[in-house]
Formats: structure tokens, C-alpha cells, sequence
């Protein structure tokens, strides 16, 4: 399994020029709403990362 990239990492990914508006990180035996270990990562309005059951 790749390595999931830390919270600094996803903030310039999203940041980024020309970068999509989310992206989704399978971060594997999560405990994240149902388990799949899929999630949502977007940046707010005031460019705080949000992290969300995808």
C-alpha cells in the first residue's frame, strides 16, 4: 500500500494551481463512517483541510 500523504501534503495538493476541488484518499482500515476506508479531502473557504466519509 502506497503511503498516504500527511495533512500539510493534501493542503498544497488542493491548493495547487488547476487542482481539483477535492480528491479521494483510500486510506485502508479507517474508521470512517462505513468502513471502506474511503474519504474526501477539500479545502473550506478558508483553506482549511476538510475530511469527510466519501
Amino acid at each position: 500500500m502506497a503511503d498516504i500523504p500527511g495533512q500539510d501534503a493534501i493542503v498544497a495538493i488542493l491548493s495547487a494551481d488547476g487542482a481539483p476541488p477535492h480528491i479521494i484518499l483510500d486510506i485502508g482500515g479507517s474508521a470512517d463512517l462505513n468502513g471502506d476506508g474511503l474519504v474526501k479531502a477539500s479545502l473550506d473557504d478558508a483553506g482549511t483541510l476538510v475530511l469527510e466519509d466519501a
